[in-house]
This record gives C-alpha cells, structure tokens and sequence, in this order.
C-alpha cells in the first residue's frame, strides 16, 4: 500500500470533539509521525437542550444551536507510541424559546477545548515511510482532554455559548479491525467510553451550579464502500449526572441515546468531508430526556 494511501485512510474518517454529540468514527486511527490536520466544519441542532454541551435539556424549551468549529491536530510521538494534540475553537449562536416566549441569544466565541490521545497498544509512532507496510488491527488508547470556560457567557442569560467552568474529560478510544486490512474493504467496531467531570458555574443567576460527571458511550460500525468513500452507523448514549443550585436538592438526571450516519468522501489528497445526521431515539420528556435533530457538515485538510 502507497504511503499517500496510508495517510488518507486515516484522514478519511478524522473528526474533532465539541463536547456536543460524539467525536464521530475513524477518529483514533493510526497516522505517520508529523502529519497536520485542519479541520472545519458546520453543526447545527434543534431540541430541547439549553447548552451546545446537550447537557442541561429541558421540557419547554425549543432551542436552535448554529455552531461553526476550526480545529487543529498534529500526530506526535510519545516515547514510541503515537499520540494526536488538538486544539478546538468554537464560534456561532445559540438562539431559542420557552413556552412560546421568546429568550435573550447568545453569540460569539464558544469554550477552547484542549485534548491529548496516546495509544496504549496497537499503534506504534511510525514515519511515513514506515508507515506504508503497516497495518492497522486492534487499537487502544487514552484520551484525556480539558474544556476552558473563554466562551461568551452572561449569569443572568438562560442561553450560552460558553458553560462559565472548567471540565475534564477521560476515555478509552477502541478500535478492532474487522478482517483485512484492505483498502476498499476496510470494516471497523470502534467504541469510546468516557467521563466528564464538571467545575462548578460559580455565576448561574447569582448561584453556584455544580453537575456530577457525565458517562458517555459511543460506537461506530464503518465500511469502506471504495478507496475514497465510506459509511458509518453510529450510535451514542450518555448518562448526565444531577445537578444542584447552591448545594440545594440534586434534579436533572437522565439518559438519552441517538442513532446516526455517517458518509466521508476525499475530494483529492488532501481534502476530505463528512456528512452527519443524528437523532435521540424516543426521548421521555417526563425523565427530562434530550429531545434533539442534529446535522454536521465537516472538511478536513492535511498536510
């Protein structure tokens, strides 16, 4: 296999977390040493979520979520292992409604989002040149990443761009190759487990909100449909903890689940897009379930 071939598998399925849905499928593939990776794309969601985080739904609200996200990422070598660095800038609105009554927007500047993934096994820290006799099986890593609170946020405002605190994130990236390792005819499990761990929004209307962690689950089934196209059926489900005012009675647990697909094509060498479309799957309102449509347009560029 070619070296340019090499590279564009990995870059035919790489996305970026937003903290929104789920980092998307063929993420954590394996890359060359030095490869750069921008990336932008367009997400967009309409529900009952208060925050772009899709933590905080809430029955009543109708909200539409416009978010623009540039990101960056660079494959580094970590005493042997690969590992990827991103950096993630969000821009856009959040515009919405309670009860038929129209809320305060908010525009802007969105949280940084910092995060570092080091492969435990199965993906070596290889050149380029080497990496074109490599292929790929089983792979595990460790991600660990971490949200800071830079976006536009008001205390008095129910809608934000920005969260007003800090969070954490944990996972364990996994992804099984199933059978050859075959361009064209690659199929892919890849599963991610992760916690978030939340700081407490010292400036919520004048109180302090604290949450307890979020578990998430995402997994994807991906399958080449030829060299330069594949398709993915995704599948996300998180747990958000409760949250409490001032150290007041904990309320707003819940879980909620979607289904989705994606197609990424490559244009040329070095241009890649995705399409994305998610949906949760019968929401409860009585349990205060995300009740949510979302679409995501994304174009990758390496070099």
């Amino acid at each position: 296999m070619s070296k340019t071939l090499k590279i564009l598998l990995f870059v035919a399925g790489l996305s970026i977390t937003a903290n929104a849905i789920d980092d998307g499928p063929r993420m954590y593939w394996n890359a060359p040493v030095g490869t750069n990776i921008l990336q932008a794309y367009f997400w967009t969601a309409s529900g009952n979520s208060v925050s772009p985080e899709n933590t905080l739904p809430l029955p009543g609200f109708d909200t539409d979520i416009d978010i623009g996200i540039l990101g960056y990422n660079r494959i580094v070598d970590v005493a042997g292992h690969s590992a990827i660095a991103t950096a993630v800038i969000t821009g856009g609105r959040v515009s919405g409604s309670y009860a038929g009554h129209g809320l305060r927007s908010s525009s802007g500047l969105g949280d940084l989002y910092l995060q570092g993934v080091v492969n435990l096994f199965g993906a070596p820290a290889l050149s380029a040149e080497a990496f074109a006799d490599y292929k790929q099986g089983t792979i595990l890593s460790l991600l660990v990443g971490v949200t800071a609170p830079t976006g536009d946020y008001e205390g008095d405002r129910l809608l934000n761009l920005g969260m007003n605190r800090w969070n954490m994130r944990i996972g364990l990236p996994f992804v099984y190759t199933i059978g050859d390792w075959v361009p064209g005819e690659i199929t892919t499990l890849e599963v991610l487990p992760s916690v978030w761990f939340y700081g407490d929004n010292d400036n919520s209307f004048g109180a302090t909100m604290e949450q307890d962690p979020m578990y998430t689950l995402e997994a994807h089934i991906t399958r080449d449909i030829t060299t330069s196209l594949f398709v993915s059926l995704d599948y996300f489900i998180q747990r958000v903890g409760d949250s409490s005012v001032n150290g007041g009675t904990p309320s707003g647990a819940h879980t909620s689940d979607s289904l989705g697909v994606t197609v990424g094509y490559m244009l040329n060498a070095q241009t890649q897009f995705q399409l994305r479309y998610a949906s949760t799957i019968s929401p409860d309102p009585e349990q205060n379930e995300l009740d949510a449509d979302m679409f995501q347009f994304n174009l990758n560029y390496f070099w």
